[in-house]
């Protein structure tokens, strides 16, 4: 029993660090390549956190093998399948309705919301239906089908087992290159197919069934207890190297980039090996910290980062919400703060709050779950209240609920409530926050959305001197060169009112738009009337920050990755009019 203890509990541990991989991912995740991410934090590409959930999908498979290898019959399905279920359904819920509220929902699209309810969102070939409500949920919607899977490849022995194993990724490799072959064809541009690559269950699978075959490959490992501490050690932090080592190899050598670029691959290919390449890396990494007896292994499996790894599905589930809640509850662009630590307190904010979902939510809706299926109807009944009352005497649940406040004092201390007259601001990326033009004029915010007839842009401004200067708007090819513009627009600045915050908003119409060639938008202030001191033209007012051009007197508002996804929506919205 000690030693099936120490098995589980270090990779239980490291399912925590896994979990934070995902979340300091999303937080410094370069969203509009701009070189930012969230709150303003420096933006890196990060293949180990993009890969992290291959990790969760591998160590599954080997944790489901490792239990129920001799116990899971054809009889035992269906209450294999109700245990799954009961363990992640009832968080995903509560995420969900979270979500909306913090989000601020006012119309919600219910076809799109019994699908993400049923776990079924990640089989859908679009972005938005993919990550609809708390998007990273499209995960155990993947996960789902492998659950699904588990009995056909489990039951029947290792021998049929490994026959299957190579069947799929045969099969597998073939379909992602059917499917690159219809991303090429014109036929087939609304799909998301490059998407579907990314998160479509079967797809995915392989990485499911590699950490089935691991557990295999476990159970018939013949002992080493005769090897010292050291030597496993020594082993356990070399696999571990083997992490960031092939994710340099992955970045050094442009492993992504040669697929893409290939005449035989392309995107859709290139995204399923981004997130798939590091599948055999974590196989090895998950058989050595589960087979080993190193001082890694029993530092993972310490009770603190057990627990820590046991919250790491609430924690998963519910930080990118809390992301959310904090970028939109709080003016960023008019504080003085540390991005840094923002994200601080955002990371222990989302590891107190899953402390307490699975405390409180998690586990109790299990308990109750399964007890309503063993038809224990009294003891279903009672498991909230118990589970709660208990929960009450835990410092885990006092902890937590310190930690939450004291996080949310900080932030709330520092920054500046968001009023619903800000909306603008609170969706705006971080590169168009606060942005002066000169000291004439700040651009506090800026949104870009995509309508039926084109792209809506909006600008929050606040005037500081008189400008004597018109706003233009340029939209450009890929190196910067007007293709055509817009109407310059004098008047509305003119007439604003010194340092109160003003809105500008019109469209981007579609025609505007039909030249493939304009891939950004950007816009400055230039004048064409002389400064009657000097007799020389006003000069062109300098951005001090942003992605800039035009020798830092145009601030792109719209990058060429935005146009694409803009385009790509707007085509999206006009294929379901029709």
């Amino acid at each position: 029993m000690n030693e099936e203890k120490n098995h589980l509990g270090a990779l239980t541990g490291m399912r925590f660090f896994a979990a934070m991989a995902v979340v300091v991912g999303h937080l410094v995740a370069d969203h509009n390549l701009d070189g930012l991410g969230r709150f303003g934090l420096t933006a890196y590409s990060t293949v180990v956190a993009g890969a992290a959930v291959s990790f969760f999908f591998v160590l599954s498979g080997f944790i489901l093998t490792y239990v129920y290898k001799d116990q899971l019959t054809y009889a035992r399905v269906p209450k294999f399948y109700f245990k799954r279920w009961a363990r992640i359904w009832p968080l995903h819920f509560v995420c969900l309705i979270v979500t909306i509220y913090v989000v601020g929902m006012v119309t919600i699209d219910y076809e799109m919301l019994a699908v993400n309810l049923a776990l079924l969102q990640s089989w859908v070939p679009d972005s938005k239906w993919v990550f609809s409500f708390n998007g990273v949920s499209w995960s155990i919607s993947t996960e789902m089908f492998f659950y699904f899977m588990f009995p056909f490849f489990l039951i029947g022995g290792q021998k049929r087992f490994w026959i299957k194993y190579v069947l799929l990724w045969l099969v597998v490799l073939a379909a992602v290159k059917g499917i690159q072959i219809l991303d090429n064809q014109p036929a087939w541009a609304s799909y998301d197919l490059e998407r579907a690559c990314h998160v479509n269950p079967f797809l995915r699978l392989p990485e499911f069934c590699t950490g089935m075959g691991v557990g295999f490959i476990f159970f018939n490992r013949e002992s080493q207890h005769s090897r010292s501490s050291f030597t496993h050690s020594v082993v356990e932090i070399a696999v571990l190297m083997l992490i960031p080592g092939f994710s340099w190899l992955m970045r050094e050598y442009g492993i992504v980039g040669l697929v893409r670029r290939a005449d035989w691959g392309g995107p859709a290919m290139a995204l399923w090996v981004q997130y798939t390449a590091m599948v055999f890396v974590f196989a090895i990494v998950i058989y050595v910290f589960a087979r080993s007896q190193g001082i890694l292994s029993r530092l993972l499996g310490s009770r603190a980062l057990v627990f820590l790894g046991e919250i790491s599905f609430a924690l998963y589930m519910i930080h990118y919400t809390v992301i959310i809640a904090v970028e939109r509850q709080y003016d960023w662009s008019l504080a003085n703060y540390s991005p840094v630590a923002v994200a601080g307190c955002v990371i222990v904010m989302s590891v107190s709050i899953a402390a307490l979902l699975y405390k409180l939510v998690e586990m109790p809706a299990k308990n109750a779950l399964l007890s309503l299926y063993s038809r224990q109807f009294k003891k279903a009944a009672m498991t909230f209240p118990l589970e709660w009352w208990r929960c009450l005497k835990t410092p885990v649940v006092w902890g937590a609920s310190v930690l939450l406040a004291g996080c949310t004092l900080v932030i709330d201390y520092n920054h500046q409530p968001i009023s619903s007259a800000n909306e603008i601001i609170a969706a705006s990326h971080a590169p168009y926050r606060d942005v002066e033009f000169g000291n004439h004029i700040r651009l506090v915010g800026a949104e870009a959305v995509a309508m039926r007839d084109g792209i809506r842009l909006s600008f929050v401004w606040r005037k500081q001197k008189d400008l004597e200067r018109a706003r233009f708007l340029h939209l450009c090819d890929e190196n910067g060169k007007i293709v055509s513009q817009l109407p310059s627009e004098k008047e509305l600045f003119d007439e604003a009112s010194f340092s109160e915050l003003f809105v500008e908003t019109f469209l981007l119409p579609n025609d505007r738009l039909s030249d493939p060639k304009i891939v950004s938008v950007g816009i400055g202030f230039y004048s064409a009337k002389e400064n009657p001191e000097t007799g020389k033209v006003y000069p062109m007012l300098v951005a001090k920050k942003g992605p800039l051009g035009m020798n830092r007197c145009r601030l792109n508002v719209i990058v060429p990755e935005q146009m694409k996804n803009l385009r790509k929506e707007i085509a999206r919205l006009n294929d379901r009019a029709e």
